[in-house]
């Protein structure tokens, strides 16, 4: 909520902070974000600079946050997700790398020397 404070001449905008919802959109997990081009969209911005009444801070405050977002949204970019080609292997490589895998396992719990090499001579 927004209060508008008359007491001045330069009106300043007292901001109530609630804990109700967020308003922020959700976190893609997978997105690039050109923060040069996301920087000059907000500069651009332009808003009305007098506030007359309390109408007025909101709807410049809710037009703000909606030109925050549709900035964000043109500068972000998601990426691919990666595959996994784990599947693509024969089973024979799948069993060395498995076999591979356990003995390095082993070797960090108890560091034999005799593990470690072979370990070394798990040919893939």
């Amino acid at each position: 909520m927004w209060r508008l404070c008359t007491d001045t001449q330069h009106l300043p905008v007292l901001v109530t902070m609630g804990t109700g919802t967020s308003n922020s959109p959700p976190v893609a997990s997978r997105q690039r974000m050109d923060w040069a081009s996301f920087q000059t969209t907000l500069e651009t911005l332009h808003l009305r600079s007098s506030f007359v009444t309390s109408v007025d801070v909101e709807a410049s405050a809710n037009l703000l946050v909606d030109m925050i977002r549709e900035a964000q949204a043109r500068a972000t970019t998601p990426l691919p997700t990666s595959t996994s080609h784990g599947d693509d292997l024969p089973s024979s490589i799948k069993r060395r790398l498995q076999h591979k895998r356990r003995l390095r396992k082993l070797w960090t719990n108890i560091r034999c020397p005799k593990l470690k090499k072979e370990k070394r001579l798990v040919y893939i």
